[in-house]
Parts: C-alpha cells; sequence; structure tokens
C-alpha cells in the first residue's frame, strides 16, 4: 500500500472511532468540553466542514481558506510539517472558515453530517487520486498523501 493508501486507512480508522464515539454520547452531545469550550456537536461539526473544505481545496476551490503570502508560507509549512510529524494539533484556536456555524441537533445528525462530508472528500481525494501534488492556499504545495 503506498503513502496515500496508508493515509486513507489511518483516515478511515479514525473517521470509525469518532462515529462510535458519536453513538456513546447521549446527554453529553450538548455540553461543552469544558466551561467556555466547544460541544461535542461543535466539534462533530466543525471535522464534518474541514473535511468539506479540504474536498473544495483538492478540486481547485480554495474560497474561505486563509491565505499565505508566498514568503510566508514557509514558515506555515513548518507549522504543517509539525503538525504532521506529531500527528496533533497544537492547542491554538480555528481560522473562521472552520468555526461550526450552527449546532447539530442530535448525535444521529452529527453522524450524518460526518458521513456524508467524508464521502465528498474520498469521492475527490480517495485512494484512486493517485499520488498528485495540490496547491494549497496556506501550505502551498503539498501531497494529497500528507
Amino acid at each position: 500500500m503506498g503513502d496515500l493508501g496508508k493515509a486513507h486507512e489511518i483516515n478511515r480508522e479514525a473517521v470509525a472511532e469518532m462515529l462510535r464515539a458519536i453513538d456513546s454520547l447521549g446527554q453529553k452531545w450538548s455540553e461543552p468540553w469544558a466551561p467556555g469550550k466547544w460541544t461535542r456537536a461543535q466539534v462533530v461539526e466543525h471535522v464534518a466542514r474541514s473535511y468539506e473544505i479540504v474536498a473544495g481545496v483538492v478540486r481547485g476551490d480554495q474560497s474561505g481558506m486563509p491565505r499565505f503570502p508566498r514568503l510566508l508560507r514557509w514558515l506555515a509549512r513548518l507549522y504543517f510539517n509539525k503538525v504532521l510529524r506529531d500527528r496533533k494539533f497544537p492547542k491554538t484556536r480555528t481560522t473562521r472558515a472552520f468555526v461550526p456555524e450552527r449546532d447539530l441537533a442530535t448525535p444521529a445528525e452529527g453522524r450524518s453530517r460526518l458521513e456524508a462530508a467524508v464521502a465528498a472528500f474520498e469521492a475527490v481525494a480517495g485512494p484512486e487520486a493517485g499520488e498528485r501534488r495540490i496547491l494549497h492556499p496556506t501550505w502551498g504545495e503539498i501531497s494529497l498523501a500528507n
């Protein structure tokens, strides 16, 4: 399995884990993680929006994404490489494009929303997309395998 195939396998495992978590939330669905933090519903909406936005970038639609000047992309790329290496995002605020605009009413709605977003992503960036590179508006040129 190539790098892209492995990346999709890891992604599918993470999505399956998130779907299991959604199914187990019950009453906690609308509760924030901590005071002043997002609810679990908002986290799921954030992840679904992320899949949709990245699918748009793969299709060439970069609207709504933060754009870095060409000279600052190398700094952003250092950050991106650290995220990939560590396999986690540091504590920070997200950009406006990824902020949830609504609460998903129920875990079932959240599950459906996430599954649809992942399917849209897989349709344009699935393993059959090949080992191609895209121009990301923030990170610059990256491989889909990343």
